[in-house]
């Protein structure tokens, strides 16, 4: 009798593991199928719009401007295998005390392309392409690579979302973050700015540290340090991410002095981690210092923040770039930060630091419009965290009814504006590429001019150029911003 009952209690409990897996495996392929869902989407609607977006075919390469200077590393170096820029090129260089010269960008974005590139390189040395990192192998890879980077970015996003949303809202999140923002230009049309790597070490950082803080495993305290220096690598100022590891579930002061009491637990990981990052850094500070003479150089020079004149409110609303101009759908992630109180507290607070410290920064910059962009283009790697508030803002106006038909009608009206957003976005950046918006010099007459246009007939040109007032450069730089 003593056998019967154990052998039907082993029945039983491995009758529960197997009822308990299947429900587990029905739900990651319910999630699994959504972003499914998205995916084929993308593939289908960048493939039949890729002519329109694509903003570098006049150009034959996406390596020019900013996004040269960012990939200059790779050539020199695999190329021409030299650090020091003695081959002519088109880049920016900036002269140094002892004598030589740096590139202006850092070398985050580099690392990131460096694998594409090699693979480009394979295949111009194995085939009747010229090896000099501008040719077809090295455009294709590297453009498409950029891609994938994206979505790999917006797959971790979604499967941060989860943690805390329902998958329908994240879905719905994810989706917003890539169509209806300049993500989607910076990624399809001239990904090879900074800004695309970016958003993509935001969703895996944004990861690892939730992981971090629902587990408190340390391997993610040391792939957050291990994200957090490719960051800074890209963009030293995006070093601020940082702020969500220590402030990830504080809301009140007595969940602060928990959380302090807990980090100081953690102090010998936290030196690992942050001598992690040194070493993850290390070879932007030995390349300035053999350079420079110094471990930190400011090649910015001429350039400098503003901190007692910050533009926030030219930053979100102008004419010029203001954020909530040229990617509106960002108004109601700033709405979702009262949902995000109400139900995810632990979020709140980091996700809010760190955007107002952010803007403040980006506000302060002598061109706070980040002039030879389409929109608000240094807000772009943002949206990553921005999608914590937005996803809370759409998974509250789901739950608004209980009634089926009442949820069902508030879901159809909900893709209904963000596919208004969707629409603008794409009809803004199609816009831009065609030269509608300007740059630099948009003006309040500009805007409405071309607003929701792609194309304009040939005899209303003149009067959109001279509705376009370009930055004066001197002007901001000496100060004078507004």
């Amino acid at each position: 009798m003593h056998y019967e009952y154990e052998s039907h209690f082993a029945l039983q409990s491995g009758m529960k593991k197997i009822q308990h897996s299947w429900i587990r495996l029905k739900e990651r392929l319910k999630k699994m199928s959504l972003w499914t869902l998205f995916a084929v989407f993308s593939f289908v609607f960048l493939s039949s719009q890729y002519s329109g977006l694509i903003y570098w075919k006049y150009q034959k390469t996406p390596f020019f401007q900013d996004a040269n200077q960012y990939y200059s590393y790779l050539p020199s170096l695999f190329i021409h295998h030299e650090i020091q820029f003695h081959s002519p090129a088109e880049y920016w260089l900036i002269p140094t005390p002892n004598g030589k010269v740096v590139p202006k960008m850092s070398m985050g974005v580099a690392i990131m392309e460096a694998p594409m590139f090699l693979i480009g390189d394979w295949i111009a040395n194995h085939h009747d392409y010229p090896p000099d990192g501008y040719s077809p192998p090295y455009i294709w890879t590297i453009y498409f690579g950029t891609i994938l980077y994206v979505f790999f970015g917006l797959w971790f996003l979604y499967k941060t979302l989860i943690m805390f949303f329902k998958p329908l809202a994240a879905l719905l999140t994810v989706f917003s973050v890539f169509y209806a923002t300049n993500l989607l230009y910076y990624t399809v049309s001239l990904g090879q700015m900074s800004h695309s790597f970016l958003f993509t070490l935001y969703c895996f950082f944004l990861y690892t540290a939730a992981m971090w803080y629902k587990e408190k495993r340390k391997k993610h305290l040391y792939l957050s340090a291990f994200l957090g220096g490719l960051i800074f690598m890209a963009r030293p100022v995006d070093g601020i991410i940082f702020l969500l590891l220590p402030l990830m579930g504080v809301y009140n002061i007595g969940t602060l002095k928990s959380r302090v009491v807990y980090l100081w637990s953690l102090r010998t990981q936290l030196l690992i981690a942050i001598l992690l990052f040194f070493v993850i850094i290390s070879p932007q500070l030995i390349y300035w210092k053999i350079n420079s003479g110094s471990f930190i150089f400011d090649a910015y020079i001429g350039e400098k923040f503003f901190f007692t004149d910050p533009q926030v409110i030219n930053f979100l609303f102008s004419y010029r770039k203001g954020l909530f101009l040229y990617t509106p759908i960002m108004l109601l992630a700033f709405i979702g930060f009262i949902p995000l109180y109400r139900k995810q507290r632990s979020l709140f607070l980091p996700v809010l630091a760190f955007t107002v410290l952010n803007i403040y920064l980006l506000s302060c910059w002598w061109d706070w419009t980040f002039s030879g962009s389409f929109g608000c283009r240094a807000m772009v790697q943002n949206y990553a965290l921005l999608a914590l508030p937005l996803c809370a803002f759409y998974e509250m106006l789901i739950d608004l009814f209980q009634a089926v038909w009442a949820k069902t009608v508030t879901v159809i009206l909900l893709c209904s504006l963000i596919y208004c957003f969707f629409s603008l976005n794409l009809t803004m950046t199609k816009g831009y590429n065609n030269a509608l918006i300007h740059y630099s010099g948009m003006t309040k007459e500009a805007y409405w001019f071309v607003f929701n246009k792609e194309r304009i007939p040939a005899e209303d040109w003149p009067k959109l150029n001279s509705l376009f007032r370009p930055m004066d450069i001197k002007q901001f730089r000496a100060g004078h911003r507004n």
